[in-house]
Protein backbone atom coordinates (compact mmCIF):
# COMPACT_ATOMS: atom_id res chain seq x y z
CA UNK A 1 0.00 0.00 0.00
CA UNK A 2 1.15 3.62 -1.18
CA UNK A 3 0.93 6.50 1.47
CA UNK A 4 0.21 9.59 0.13
CA UNK A 5 1.47 11.61 2.72
CA UNK A 6 5.19 12.82 1.87
CA UNK A 7 8.08 11.95 4.37
CA UNK A 8 11.16 14.42 4.56
CA UNK A 9 14.46 13.42 5.70
CA UNK A 10 15.43 15.53 8.52
CA UNK A 11 16.70 18.35 9.77
CA UNK A 12 14.70 20.66 9.58
CA UNK A 13 14.09 24.09 11.09
CA UNK A 14 10.74 24.83 13.05
CA UNK A 15 10.38 28.20 11.09
CA UNK A 16 10.24 26.23 7.67
CA UNK A 17 8.60 23.13 8.65
CA UNK A 18 4.83 24.31 7.23
CA UNK A 19 5.67 25.91 4.73
CA UNK A 20 5.60 25.15 1.03
CA UNK A 21 8.16 23.21 -0.75
CA UNK A 22 9.40 26.02 -2.42
CA UNK A 23 10.49 27.88 1.02
CA UNK A 24 13.15 24.66 2.04
CA UNK A 25 16.63 25.42 2.09
CA UNK A 26 18.61 22.87 -0.40
CA UNK A 27 17.61 21.48 -3.49
CA UNK A 28 14.39 19.19 -3.56
CA UNK A 29 15.01 15.67 -4.46
CA UNK A 30 13.06 13.45 -6.89
CA UNK A 31 10.94 11.10 -4.73
CA UNK A 32 8.43 8.72 -4.59
CA UNK A 33 5.59 7.13 -2.61
CA UNK A 34 6.99 5.71 0.55
CA UNK A 35 5.24 1.77 1.35
CA UNK A 36 3.56 1.56 4.43
CA UNK A 37 5.81 -0.17 6.84
CA UNK A 38 5.54 -1.49 10.69
CA UNK A 39 8.43 -1.57 13.18
CA UNK A 40 8.91 -1.96 16.68
CA UNK A 41 9.14 1.07 19.04
CA UNK A 42 11.09 1.86 22.07
CA UNK A 43 8.49 0.54 24.29
CA UNK A 44 8.21 -2.68 22.37
CA UNK A 45 5.14 -1.69 21.03
CA UNK A 46 4.00 -1.88 17.07
CA UNK A 47 4.07 1.23 14.99
CA UNK A 48 3.36 1.39 11.37
CA UNK A 49 4.03 4.28 8.55
CA UNK A 50 0.79 5.95 7.64
CA UNK A 51 -1.63 4.29 10.15
CA UNK A 52 0.07 5.85 13.49
CA UNK A 53 1.59 9.28 11.36
CA UNK A 54 -0.44 12.31 10.71
CA UNK A 55 0.60 15.39 8.31
CA UNK A 56 4.25 16.04 7.61
CA UNK A 57 6.54 13.30 8.76
CA UNK A 58 10.21 14.60 9.80
CA UNK A 59 12.11 11.63 9.43
CA UNK A 60 15.93 10.64 10.60
CA UNK A 61 18.16 7.60 10.49
CA UNK A 62 20.83 6.91 13.62
CA UNK A 63 22.26 4.75 15.70
CA UNK A 64 22.31 4.69 19.27
CA UNK A 65 26.40 3.95 19.29
CA UNK A 66 26.92 7.34 17.57
CA UNK A 67 29.39 9.38 19.31
CA UNK A 68 29.07 12.07 17.40
CA UNK A 69 26.36 13.37 14.45
CA UNK A 70 23.20 11.55 15.81
CA UNK A 71 23.16 13.23 19.18
CA UNK A 72 23.69 16.25 17.51
CA UNK A 73 21.02 15.80 15.01
CA UNK A 74 18.41 14.35 17.86
CA UNK A 75 19.25 17.55 20.23
CA UNK A 76 18.30 19.96 17.25
CA UNK A 77 15.16 18.01 16.43
CA UNK A 78 14.38 18.16 20.19
CA UNK A 79 14.94 22.01 20.26
CA UNK A 80 12.29 22.52 17.04
CA UNK A 81 9.41 20.50 18.53
CA UNK A 82 10.38 22.45 21.92
CA UNK A 83 9.93 25.53 19.47
CA UNK A 84 6.68 24.44 17.86
CA UNK A 85 3.17 25.77 18.62
CA UNK A 86 0.44 22.85 19.94
CA UNK A 87 -1.00 23.33 16.62
CA UNK A 88 1.90 22.89 13.92
CA UNK A 89 2.88 19.85 16.69
CA UNK A 90 -0.41 18.47 15.90
CA UNK A 91 0.41 18.77 12.17
CA UNK A 92 3.53 17.20 12.20
CA UNK A 93 5.18 13.38 13.28
CA UNK A 94 8.91 12.98 14.36
CA UNK A 95 10.22 9.59 13.84
CA UNK A 96 13.81 8.13 13.91
CA UNK A 97 14.66 4.76 12.73
CA UNK A 98 17.80 3.22 13.69
CA UNK A 99 20.68 1.49 11.32
CA UNK A 100 21.72 -0.26 13.81
CA UNK A 101 19.42 -3.35 14.20
CA UNK A 102 21.60 -5.89 15.70
CA UNK A 103 22.72 -3.48 18.80
CA UNK A 104 19.32 -1.13 19.03
CA UNK A 105 17.31 -3.54 20.86
CA UNK A 106 13.86 -1.21 22.17
CA UNK A 107 15.82 -1.02 25.78
CA UNK A 108 18.29 0.58 23.85
CA UNK A 109 16.56 2.63 21.90
CA UNK A 110 14.40 3.81 25.22
CA UNK A 111 17.40 4.91 27.22
CA UNK A 112 18.72 6.97 24.15
CA UNK A 113 15.38 8.45 23.27
CA UNK A 114 14.91 9.31 27.40
CA UNK A 115 18.36 10.56 27.95
CA UNK A 116 18.35 13.13 25.17
CA UNK A 117 14.67 13.67 26.24
CA UNK A 118 13.23 13.03 22.63
CA UNK A 119 9.55 11.80 22.86
CA UNK A 120 8.80 10.62 19.51
CA UNK A 121 8.54 7.31 18.56
CA UNK A 122 11.97 5.49 18.01
CA UNK A 123 11.93 2.63 15.83
CA UNK A 124 13.93 -1.17 15.21
CA UNK A 125 13.26 -4.43 13.53
CA UNK A 126 15.44 -7.04 12.13
CA UNK A 127 17.51 -6.48 9.42
CA UNK A 128 15.36 -8.06 7.32
CA UNK A 129 12.29 -5.77 8.42
CA UNK A 130 14.59 -2.61 8.59
CA UNK A 131 16.26 -3.21 4.48
CA UNK A 132 13.12 -2.23 2.56
CA UNK A 133 12.82 0.62 4.43
CA UNK A 134 16.22 1.86 4.40
CA UNK A 135 15.47 0.87 0.69
CA UNK A 136 12.24 3.04 0.60
CA UNK A 137 14.32 6.11 1.97
CA UNK A 138 16.92 5.60 -0.59
CA UNK A 139 19.71 4.61 2.60
CA UNK A 140 22.63 2.46 1.69
CA UNK A 141 23.59 1.08 5.46
CA UNK A 142 26.92 -0.86 5.42
CA UNK A 143 27.45 -2.78 8.71
CA UNK A 144 31.31 -2.59 8.46
CA UNK A 145 30.88 1.32 8.29
CA UNK A 146 28.66 1.28 11.23
CA UNK A 147 31.47 -0.83 13.33
CA UNK A 148 34.50 0.82 12.26
CA UNK A 149 33.12 4.13 12.87
CA UNK A 150 32.29 3.17 16.50
CA UNK A 151 35.67 0.89 16.99
CA UNK A 152 37.77 3.97 15.42
CA UNK A 153 36.22 6.05 18.17
CA UNK A 154 38.77 7.25 20.92
CA UNK A 155 37.25 9.28 23.74
CA UNK A 156 40.49 9.99 25.23
CA UNK A 157 41.88 11.89 21.90
CA UNK A 158 38.49 13.69 21.39
CA UNK A 159 37.83 17.77 21.78
CA UNK A 160 35.16 20.08 21.21
CA UNK A 161 36.03 23.22 19.35
CA UNK A 162 34.14 26.14 19.59
CA UNK A 163 34.09 29.00 17.60
CA UNK A 164 32.15 32.54 18.87
CA UNK A 165 30.46 35.34 17.30
CA UNK A 166 33.88 37.01 16.34
CA UNK A 167 34.40 33.79 14.75
CA UNK A 168 37.24 33.14 17.04
CA UNK A 169 37.48 29.17 17.56
CA UNK A 170 39.18 27.34 20.97
CA UNK A 171 39.56 23.54 21.26
CA UNK A 172 39.07 22.09 24.35
CA UNK A 173 39.78 18.35 25.34
CA UNK A 174 37.29 15.96 26.66
CA UNK A 175 38.59 15.08 30.71
CA UNK A 176 36.39 12.44 31.86
CA UNK A 177 37.01 12.14 35.60
CA UNK A 178 35.16 10.86 38.39
CA UNK A 179 32.94 13.82 38.70
CA UNK A 180 31.58 14.00 35.05
CA UNK A 181 30.96 9.75 35.39
CA UNK A 182 29.18 10.51 38.94
CA UNK A 183 27.17 13.62 37.53
CA UNK A 184 26.51 11.39 34.00
CA UNK A 185 24.53 8.45 36.31
CA UNK A 186 23.03 10.69 38.63
CA UNK A 187 21.40 12.80 35.03
CA UNK A 188 21.05 9.09 33.94
CA UNK A 189 18.95 7.63 36.71
CA UNK A 190 17.29 10.29 38.28
CA UNK A 191 19.40 10.79 41.40
CA UNK A 192 20.16 13.77 43.39
CA UNK A 193 23.57 14.72 44.81
CA UNK A 194 24.44 17.13 47.31
CA UNK A 195 27.83 18.80 47.42
CA UNK A 196 30.10 20.54 49.83
CA UNK A 197 33.51 22.35 49.06
CA UNK A 198 33.69 20.06 46.31
CA UNK A 199 32.74 16.44 47.69
CA UNK A 200 29.54 14.25 47.82
CA UNK A 201 28.10 14.40 50.84
CA UNK A 202 24.90 13.22 49.70
CA UNK A 203 23.14 11.26 47.31
CA UNK A 204 19.55 11.06 46.65
CA UNK A 205 18.67 12.18 49.68
CA UNK A 206 20.67 9.97 51.84
CA UNK A 207 23.41 12.24 53.75
CA UNK A 208 26.40 11.58 55.75
CA UNK A 209 25.86 13.03 59.14
CA UNK A 210 27.63 16.31 60.57
CA UNK A 211 29.49 13.86 62.71
CA UNK A 212 31.33 12.32 60.28
CA UNK A 213 30.30 9.05 61.64
CA UNK A 214 29.87 7.89 57.84
CA UNK A 215 30.97 9.73 54.63
CA UNK A 216 30.08 8.31 51.14
CA UNK A 217 33.24 6.97 49.86
CA UNK A 218 34.73 6.79 46.38
CA UNK A 219 35.99 3.60 44.88
CA UNK A 220 37.33 2.26 42.17
CA UNK A 221 37.87 -0.45 40.26
CA UNK A 222 41.17 -2.32 40.10
CA UNK A 223 41.51 -4.19 37.01
CA UNK A 224 44.09 -6.18 38.04
CA UNK A 225 43.57 -7.17 41.15
CA UNK A 226 39.97 -7.52 39.98
CA UNK A 227 38.48 -6.09 43.20
CA UNK A 228 37.19 -2.72 44.54
CA UNK A 229 39.55 -0.29 46.47
CA UNK A 230 39.20 2.74 48.00
CA UNK A 231 40.14 5.61 45.92
CA UNK A 232 43.31 7.94 47.13
CA UNK A 233 42.36 10.82 45.97
CA UNK A 234 39.67 12.77 45.17
CA UNK A 235 37.05 12.67 42.78
CA UNK A 236 38.06 15.27 40.80
CA UNK A 237 41.16 13.77 40.58
CA UNK A 238 40.15 10.47 39.04
CA UNK A 239 40.98 10.21 35.57
CA UNK A 240 37.88 7.72 34.87
CA UNK A 241 38.94 7.37 31.13
CA UNK A 242 41.92 4.82 32.85
CA UNK A 243 39.78 3.51 35.92
CA UNK A 244 36.52 4.09 34.31
CA UNK A 245 34.01 2.03 36.84
CA UNK A 246 34.17 3.85 40.07
CA UNK A 247 31.74 3.29 43.12
CA UNK A 248 29.90 4.85 46.14
CA UNK A 249 29.43 3.52 49.52
CA UNK A 250 28.97 4.31 52.77
CA UNK A 251 32.73 4.47 54.10
CA UNK A 252 31.02 1.83 57.37
CA UNK A 253 29.76 -0.63 55.15
CA UNK A 254 31.06 -3.40 53.51
CA UNK A 255 33.11 -3.05 50.39
CA UNK A 256 32.98 -6.85 49.37
CA UNK A 257 28.58 -6.63 48.48
CA UNK A 258 29.75 -4.20 45.75
CA UNK A 259 29.00 -5.81 42.68
CA UNK A 260 31.57 -6.75 40.01
CA UNK A 261 31.38 -3.98 37.09
CA UNK A 262 30.29 -5.19 33.77
CA UNK A 263 34.01 -3.88 32.08
CA UNK A 264 32.55 -4.45 28.77
CA UNK A 265 30.52 -1.01 29.31
CA UNK A 266 32.67 2.26 28.57
CA UNK A 267 32.02 3.34 32.04
CA UNK A 268 30.13 2.48 35.21
CA UNK A 269 28.99 3.46 38.86
CA UNK A 270 27.63 1.55 40.96
CA UNK A 271 26.38 3.16 44.71
CA UNK A 272 25.30 0.87 47.33
CA UNK A 273 22.81 2.01 49.33
CA UNK A 274 22.41 2.30 53.52
CA UNK A 275 20.64 -0.91 53.24
CA UNK A 276 23.46 -2.45 51.34
CA UNK A 277 21.17 -3.08 47.99
CA UNK A 278 23.30 -1.66 45.01
CA UNK A 279 22.51 0.30 41.88
CA UNK A 280 24.53 0.16 38.35
CA UNK A 281 24.57 2.87 36.10
CA UNK A 282 26.22 2.13 32.75
CA UNK A 283 27.52 4.03 30.24
CA UNK A 284 27.60 1.75 27.25
CA UNK A 285 29.55 4.04 24.58
CA UNK A 286 30.33 7.42 25.02
CA UNK A 287 28.55 9.82 22.92
CA UNK A 288 28.48 13.42 21.59
CA UNK A 289 26.81 14.64 24.47
CA UNK A 290 29.29 13.49 27.04
CA UNK A 291 32.06 14.85 24.85
CA UNK A 292 30.82 18.28 24.95
CA UNK A 293 29.94 18.30 28.82
CA UNK A 294 33.20 16.45 29.20
CA UNK A 295 35.07 18.99 27.38
CA UNK A 296 33.29 22.31 28.22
Amino acid sequence: MKIAQKAWLALLLASLLLAPASAYMGKQLARGPVDSFTLTDQSGENYTFGTDTEGVVVVTFMFTRCPDVCPVLTQKLVEVEAEMTEEERDDVTFLSISVDPEYDSPEALKEYSERMGASWPHLTGSTEELEPVWESFGLVVQRNVIDMHVMDYQPGEASVTVVDTNNNSSQHMFQYDGWDATAFAAEQAGWSLDLDAGMIIGINGTESPDDWAWYWQLNLWNTTSEAWDVSGVGMNDVDALEMPHIAWMRSDTNRSLLPQPDVEMASSVTVQWSNNSTEVVNIEQFTGYHITQGAL
